[in-house]
């Protein structure tokens, strides 16, 4: 089976941890343990077909856990914030996979502790661009009666390009553009800019890069207008409450130690693993509070047509 390049990055931790797990088995014998890891399946859909998406985490899990020391390893997908959160809350889940902003939002913090994400050979986080084709859109001033096509499901997408046409135009983005478009797939989102169907659009880094490899000529018809960094697309987060989370992070922790470990990020285009913490989170917090206070400003402008 062939799974795509960006299917491997967003299971790093799943097959990280199972080779944590396999590695240190022996400290949790005697345990009664379990890991049950929620995931929001439309971030991770917006770059494979779902489908891939399920049988590709069941095949790394059996492969990986079969003979760990733990009652259960489950893996369940969410297509709300809001049950991946209740399932948090609740104890079904102990720990989640999901972007960052939308933790923010939809989950309460005092109940998040560690957690991890990928981090790149240059140890450079992500970024979110907002892009237009150079010879329609030669600035963000420029966007008015222009298409647009937005990455499905993303939150931080819909929040930085409405305050970029709220500080711009004293409007929402909606306002602004003459059609909007969404696409599940980043590289269809970047050729549609690229062969000028639309005029503006947002993408990650991450995928532009990739797209600028295969064909050079993106960067000379393609602008990048404005962008916003990203430490990670998507983080995982442990529940405070779940007893091995410490030794896990451990584990990860110590992961490029190890010849096997090392092989392993080798293969996944990770030079390391990243801790996270609660605090990782305040820039998006503050990002959203910028964008609560700009929204109400802009509702307080007398607008004249």
């Amino acid at each position: 089976m062939v799974i795509s390049k960006f299917i491997f990055t967003r299971l790093y931790f799943f097959v990280f941890l199972g080779f944590c797990l396999n590695c240190y088995g022996t400290e949790l014998k005697g345990f009664d343990a379990r890991l049950n890891i929620g995931v929001y399946r439309p971030s991770l859909s917006n770059y494979v077909d779902l489908k891939d998406i399920e049988v590709s985490f069941n095949y790394w899990l059996q492969e990986l856990t079969g003979d760990l020391p733990l009652d259960s390893i489950e893996t369940r997908f969410y297509n709300k914030y809001q049950d991946l959160n209740a399932a948090f809350v609740r104890r079904d889940i102990d720990m989640f996979i999901a972007p960052p902003l939308a933790i923010v939002i939809h989950f309460n913090k005092e109940l998040i502790a560690e957690g991890f994400y990928s981090q790149s050979e240059q140890n450079e986080g992500d970024a979110l661009l907002l892009l237009a084709h150079g010879e329609n859109v030669d600035n963000i001033s420029d966007m008015v009666g222009k298409t647009l096509m937005l990455p499905e499901h993303d939150k931080l997408a819909e929040i930085f390009l409405e305050m970029a046409a709220l500080e711009t135009y004293n409007k929402g983005y909606q306002q602004v553009f003459s059609k909007i478009e969404t696409a599940p797939k980043m590289n269809r989102i970047l050729l549609s800019l690229f062969f000028g169907r639309s005029d503006v659009a947002l993408v990650y880094k991450s995928s532009y890069d990739v797209m600028v490899e295969m064909n050079s000529q993106i960067k000379s018809r393609i602008k990048i207008l404005k962008s916003y960094p990203v430490l990670s697309k998507n983080m995982t987060f442990m529940h405070k409450e779940y007893p091995h989370r410490k030794w896990l992070i451990d584990r990860i922790k110590g992961l490029a130690d190890h010849p096997r470990g090392q092989q392993i990020l080798n293969i996944y285009q990770t030079a390391k693993i990243g801790i996270s913490t609660v605090d990782t989170l305040d820039p998006f917090e503050q990002l959203y509070q910028q964008y609560l206070s700009l929204k109400n400003l802009t509702l307080q402008i007398p607008h004249h047509e």
